[in-house]
Parts: structure tokens; C-alpha cells; sequence
């Protein structure tokens, strides 16, 4: 994963209609199991592997659905410092205050882990120690995903699916401004060039979009290891098959038969309406 610095701007669409302004000042599958009472009731499938060419995996996830919170961090730098820099993020969110907000307790945790990420570079600007992140959190009913990177975010609602992030690459700058088309971002030469990450600008911020639960909801967040490999219909298709831990070992299988030539991390959420004490899974995994 390249990375091309520059300063970066940072909004949150609530219901995917306004936009307001957020400042930020081998394989391991599994999980715990909590009881708590809420509403909605979380059931959590993860994995990560290091896929079938890199010897170490940079990934690291979390998954806390007592707390609401996912998140995948997809670290860069080399084998060494990219997992460090992708288990600060996860270990850092881990430590967010259970009092208070946990949207602002995450942007602040990420941006202290910003901050030494570039002290850690030390200014040198050929030696980038950063991580892609993408976030799930669950407050009030709402949900919010916050990223920075090319790792994403999908929800599958109604037989359909919509990749609630946006990628932060400099082929999606080019595909938004028509320089190149869809087929032609397949196989541009410089596709995994990012142009952000936490660890690259001493101003970090972080897109994210809003909206409502709904029943039956799933959301999948992965790092760029399995949209490699697998389109969105094949996500879509698969996500529809079972339970969540049968979806990410059905994506995590095809993306390792098709090469699995980068690292893969996965998160299944599914939403259910319910007023019963309900069992809950619970995860912390990393590299």
C-alpha cells in the first residue's frame, strides 16, 4: 500500500443527505460472548488471515458489541511497523472511556495514535509508519462508520447493498472526476496508491456517514484484502447466505482461492429488533 501525502478534509453526512463538519482534534477467528439488554441485538462474526503472499499480517480488528463498536485497521510501513501501527489504533479504541460518547472518545483516541504514528516517522517522508481505519458505532439507534483509507464499510438492507464508505485512493479522485472509468480502474497501475491514512498528515480527519437502524440490517467491514478479490454483488450474495460467521468464512475462503494476495480482515454485524435479554458474541483480535 502506497500513500500520497497531502492535507485532508474530514465531514460526516448524516442520513446520507447533509454534510457537517467532524474536526478529529495465520488465522484468528473467533469470539467472546457477553449478556446485555438493549433494544437491538448484535451478532458479531470476525476474521483475519494473512492471506497467501505476505508472511505477516498487518491487519488488526475489534469487535465490541456490548460497547457498539467494529472497527479494521489495515497497517502500512513495512511487515513490522504496519502491524504496530494498526494494533495502536485497535488497542487505543479499546481504551475509550466507557462514560461519555464513544464517537468522540474514538476521534480522539485515533488522533492521539495520529500523533505518535508521526513521531514515530520522525518527518521523514519516504518512511511512512500509518494505518488505513474503518469504524462502526452504534449510539441511540444510529449508527455512524468513520474512515480514513481505502479499508470500507458495506451495509446489505433489503436485498441490496451500499458501500457507505468512500474510498480515499487516488483512483477514486480520478474516477470522480471522469478521468478514467469504472473498467479502467480495474486494472489502473496505481489503484493501491492511498491518500489517506492515520500517520501521514499531522491534520488528521476522518469521513464518515450517519444514519438509522433498521431490522435485519448487516454491515461488513473489511480491509482492501477482500474487495481485491471480491465484487460487491459476490459480498451482497454472500451475506445473504447464513449466519454471520458462515458469510465471513464464505468471503474469506473466496478471496484466498482467488489469490488472496494481501492480508484479509472481515466484520459481520447483523442488527435484530429485540426487547430480551440477549446473548451477544465479543472479539478483540490483532495481529
Amino acid at each position: 500500500m502506497d500513500v500520497r501525502q497531502r492535507k485532508s478534509t474530514c465531514a460526516i453526512d448524516h442520513d446520507k443527505r447533509s454534510t457537517t463538519a467532524l474536526a478529529l482534534d495465520d488465522f484468528h477467528d473467533g469470539s467472546h460472548r457477553d449478556m446485555i439488554s438493549h433494544d437491538y441485538q448484535f451478532t458479531t462474526a470476525t476474521a483475519t488471515h494473512p492471506g497467501r503472499v505476505r508472511a505477516v499480517n498487518e491487519d488488526s480488528i475489534f469487535a465490541d458489541p456490548a460497547r457498539r463498536i467494529w472497527l479494521v485497521a489495515d497497517g502500512m510501513g513495512g511487515h513490522r511497523d504496519g502491524a504496530v501501527a494498526s494494533s495502536m489504533i485497535v488497542e487505543a479504541v479499546a481504551s475509550i472511556p466507557a462514560v461519555g460518547s464513544t464517537l468522540s472518545g474514538l476521534l480522539a483516541s485515533v488522533g492521539k495514535v495520529n500523533e505518535s504514528l508521526l513521531q514515530r516517522s520522525n518527518g521523514v517522508h519516504d518512511y511512512i509508519v500509518g494505518s488505513t481505519v474503518i469504524a462502526l458505532i452504534v449510539e441511540d439507534r444510529r449508527y455512524t462508520s468513520l474512515w480514513a483509507g481505502d479499508s470500507r464499510c458495506y451495509l446489505v438492507r433489503g436485498g441490496t447493498i451500499e458501500q457507505l464508505s468512500k474510498d480515499h485512493t487516488e483512483v477514486q479522485e480520478l474516477l470522480n472526476s471522469g478521468a478514467i472509468t469504472e473498467q479502467e480502474a480495474i486494472n489502473w497501475p496505481r489503484r493501491n496508491v492511498i491518500t489517506r491514512a492515520v500517520g501521514v498528515d499531522a491534520e488528521l480527519k476522518l469521513d464518515g456517514t450517519s444514519g438509522v437502524l433498521e431490522d435485519d440490517d448487516r454491515f461488513v467491514l473489511c480491509s482492501d484484502g477482500l474487495t481485491g478479490h471480491v465484487s460487491d454483488a459476490e459480498i451482497l450474495a454472500i451475506s445473504q447466505k447464513g449466519s454471520p460467521q458462515v458469510v465471513c468464512d464464505e468471503l474469506l475462503k473466496l478471496a484466498l482461492e482467488r489469490g488472496g494476495k494481501d492480508n484479509i480482515s472481515i466484520i459481520v454485524v447483523e442488527v435484530s429488533n429485540s426487547d430480551r435479554t440477549i446473548v451477544l458474541e465479543r472479539g478483540f483480535h490483532q495481529a
